[in-house]
């Protein structure tokens, strides 16, 4: 039995589960809709963040009120950011998405001059009271200097439903470091204006 385990069981044992994790990993991203993350238009730099961490709330619910646990999660909510730097303006584009129902949430959207490290515009898609939609985009242009070099900056907080097939009922992002989970935030590359 020991000898038909290594030679026989096992290898298919091992293409199951690795099937079924493709399969999994394949369901999950179709069972949360259109996630962005497949790039930006042509010219455009992307930033892209997917971290999020599931768990049971607690206190006042929500992401006010913390949660029972951390653990990881990804491809759950998503956010794209992409950037266009010219020689006078740079164009913004945000895209969030997530998998079930947004509880509560804010969304930043910033361009940054990577030289003084310093934000020079700001935009934010807020959701106090949470949306019954799954994503939403939004757009802004901001006057750059000819010569300088500028990124975007994505990042948001929040709470969402999890899909009924989850473990755990919530899910949370958080777009800054020392909550003790990878924060829901990215930066493109700088990109010069010229």
């Amino acid at each position: 039995m020991r000898t038909m385990w290594k030679t026989r069981i096992a290898p298919l044992a091992v293409a199951f589960v690795t099937i079924g994790g493709i399969i999994g990993g394949l369901t999950t991203l179709a069972a949360a809709g259109p996630l962005p993350g497949t790039g930006c238009p042509k010219g455009y730099v992307a930033a892209f963040t997917d971290r999020s961490y599931g768990g049971g709330a607690t206190g006042g619910g929500g992401s006010k009120g913390g949660s029972t646990g951390t653990s990881p999660l990804s491809n759950e909510i998503t956010g794209l950011g992409c950037v266009k730097v010219g020689s006078s303006t740079a164009n913004l584009k945000f895209t969030w998405a997530t998998s079930g129902k947004l509880l509560e949430g804010i969304f930043y959207y910033q361009l940054i001059d990577c030289g003084a490290n310093k934000v020079v515009g700001s935009k934010t898609m807020e959701y106090p009271n949470g949306t019954s939609k799954k994503t939403a985009s939004a757009s802004a242009k901001f006057k750059v200097v000819k010569g300088h070099k500028y990124k975007m900056r994505v990042r948001g907080q929040g709470s969402y439903q999890r899909r009924p097939d989850s473990l755990g009922a919530l899910g949370f992002f958080y777009g800054m470091a020392g909550t003790g989970v990878k924060p829901w935030m990215a930066e493109s590359s700088c990109v010069k204006a010229k």
